[in-house]
């Protein structure tokens, strides 16, 4: 049977860029989120997110269509349960969650029948000022993701493992290793 890993953190701790980097290995496989924040300029509809409407998001949230989803900024975010039990079907799913949801998230009947890994990814706040930046975030997003992020580390307790990521590499092989300890 495949196996779940969920990745979350912070904004800037790298989750996408960890998740992205997994999936090099063929026996994973990441569940593309969807979306209604605007499309940033490196991004790529259906490869970076999923970008809809809000008028879409919400019908797919009436027809049950996501495993989760949350409001962060305004703006939703979730994951569609089509995506997750097709790469299931072949591979290791990599998902991304928010630390708000991660708790509830946990206690959903999709995930207690699924063989599931927690892990939630952080880096100093300085670490995070500059990714961020790197981005292109203004001054005022930052200053509110950073607030943000004090609550979301609170949600690290609900996640299997911590891990800081600082170096890609380094946290690819910490992951991989706590996968064959627990047989994936």
């Amino acid at each position: 049977m495949n196996k779940i890993i969920i990745l979350c953190g912070p904004s800037g701790a790298g989750k996408s860029s960890l998740a992205k980097s997994l999936c090099n290995d063929k026996c994973f496989g990441y569940a593309i989120s969807c979306t209604t924040r605007q499309k940033r300029q490196q991004e790529v509809d259906g490869v970076d997110y999923i970008f809809l409407n809000k008028k879409q998001f919400q019908q797919k949230i009436e027809q049950e269509q996501f495993v989760e989803f949350t409001l962060f900024e305004g703006e939703y975010y979730g994951t569609l349960k089509q995506s997750v039990e097709n790469i299931l079907l072949t591979k290791n799913c990599v998902i991304i969650i928010d630390p708000f949801s991660i708790k509830s998230v946990l206690a959903k009947p999709f995930f207690n029948q699924k063989q599931v890994i927690s892990i939630f990814l952080d880096v100093d706040d300085k670490t995070l000022i500059n990714r961020l930046r790197e981005r292109g975030e203004s001054d005022e997003i930052i200053s509110n993701k950073i607030i943000r992020t004090q609550k979301e580390r609170q949600s690290r307790k609900f996640c299997q493992y911590v891990l800081n990521n600082y170096d890609l590499n380094i946290t690819i092989k910490e992951i991989k290793k706590i996968l064959l300890q627990n047989d994936f």
